[in-house]
């Protein structure tokens, strides 16, 4: 297992730590899992000198952004080219107060990348992290500098690692979600049961993965994005009661 990371800033530490947890990669930190489960962390700092950033909002110093990217990468490559990124979450995090909130930024998006008109996802792609959150700063008027990808098979691994995390799955997505569930058994290895029926589940780590990836039902991207934020916030929940125990 490889995460990419920027690890540049280290303030508010514990934040940041948090953060990361949000989105799978040191939940080992928080929750005190093995790195030998979850494998080694992969720093990669971007290249400041091709990154943009926009700090016209004074308000944005009250707050720390950071992007977090989740990879199409059918062959599991951690690669920064190639590999589009159909996850776009900006987590917000109040320095005084340190509430968190994510921002889910749709992969469809039309945007300027570089002063060319195309879809937001297609900017890890063509640039890597600069690009990708270059822009973002220049779309939304933000300062991001920090990052962290990663790919399907991380978020399946954390899961895993966590046995498993409770969601209420809806009928009207089985097909779709059962389809998903063999995608991820193919390109993750192993072997988790369709869903048979609606209902409150526990879901493993490749069946989390296939539930934040339904796109084709109602609701369409805009109900997908939710339930990545949806899966995100259920790791954070778990992980903390595991972690007060």
């Amino acid at each position: 297992m490889s995460v990419k990371a920027d690890k540049r800033r280290h303030s508010p530490i514990r934040w940041i730590f948090i953060l990361l947890f949000l989105i799978v990669v040191l939940i080992g930190v928080i929750l005190g899992v093995s790195y030998t489960k979850l494998g080694k962390i992969n720093s990669t700092p971007m290249n400041q000198s091709k990154l943009v950033t926009v700090h016209e909002d004074a308000n944005m110093k009250d707050y720390t952004n950071i992007a977090l990217f989740g990879i199409d990468s059918q062959t599991g490559s951690m690669s920064d080219r190639g590999n589009r990124s159909d996850s776009i979450i900006v987590v917000s995090i109040n320095n005084q107060t340190k509430e968190i909130k994510m921002l889910s930024i749709y992969r469809d998006t039309y945007v300027s990348v570089n002063g060319h008109y195309t879809k937001i996802n297609a900017a890890y792609s063509m640039g890597g992290p600069e690009l990708a959150v270059s822009t973002i700063n220049r779309n939304l008027d933000l300062n991001i500098t920090q990052y962290a990808t990663v790919n399907f098979k991380i978020l399946a691994d954390i899961v895993d690692a966590i046995g498993g995390i409770e969601v209420k799955v809806d009928s009207s997505i089985l097909k779709n979600l059962n389809s998903y569930i063999g995608d991820m058994n193919r390109l993750n290895g192993g072997d988790s049961p369709k869903i048979k029926t609606g209902g409150l589940h526990t879901l493993d780590g490749n069946q989390a993965v296939a539930y934040s990836r339904i796109r084709y039902t109602a609701g369409g991207d805009l109900a997908r994005a939710g339930r990545q934020r949806e899966v995100l916030q259920k790791i954070f929940a778990k992980g903390k009661k595991i972690h007060l125990a």
